[in-house]
């Protein structure tokens, strides 16, 4: 239940967010909100409550391997006395 509920209020807020950003009668040009994740530019033409959350723990992965990797660069570079 409480995934039906998000997932419809997930349906929600993108439809408000694309009536705000698509111009109005007589105005030029057209906004676009786009996500930039590791791999590049995603275009759905429908979004899904269940993608936002596979791009959110990628993200949070990506996050946690780049911190093991600075970490374990920064212990090496004290090894070898390059880093104080």
């Amino acid at each position: 239940m409480a995934r039906a509920v998000y997932d419809k209020l997930f349906a929600w807020l993108v439809q408000k967010l694309n009536e705000t950003i698509v111009p109005q009668h007589g105005e030029d040009g057209c906004m676009s909100l786009g996500l930039l994740d590791i791999f590049g530019f995603e275009n759905f033409s429908v979004n899904s409550l269940e993608q936002l959350c596979i791009n959110f723990a990628n993200e949070k992965l990506q996050q946690l391997y780049i911190m093991y990797v600075f970490k374990s660069e920064a212990e090496e570079f004290k090894a070898e006395g390059l880093l104080e």
